[in-house]
């Protein structure tokens, strides 16, 4: 077992869908949203690791919160979970990650 960092140039590329579902609150102006995503990454060769594919699990709740009709405000939290992945040679798993997003929704 060993710890892999990322080069600057490599990139960790994945493919999702999932669901959300939107809870309104105080007239629409507050809202929450679960989420609940799987999928399947690539990870390009590096140094002496090969190329390999692994299964994606990802979970979050939005919290929004409108100030106009026309945009709101975004918090996420949430997790990144990659349990198994594979190449020829070796295997790939990737420890749970902590998901933080703030911003502007239109």
């Amino acid at each position: 077992n060993g710890t892999l960092l990322l080069r600057k140039n490599k990139l960790l590329t994945e493919i999702t869908a999932g669901f959300k579902y939107r809870f309104a609150f105080h007239d629409g102006l507050l809202a929450f949203r679960p989420t609940a995503a799987i999928g399947v990454g690539y990870l390009p060769k590096m140094l002496d690791l090969q190329a390999s594919t692994y299964l994606v699990l990802k979970t979050s709740g939005e919290f929004l919160w409108y100030t106009t009709e026309n945009y709101g405000l975004i918090v996420e939290i949430g997790m990144f979970y990659a349990p198994s992945g594979s190449a020829d040679v070796n295997s790939v798993t990737i420890d749970p990650l902590l998901l933080l997003r703030a911003g502007v929704t239109f």
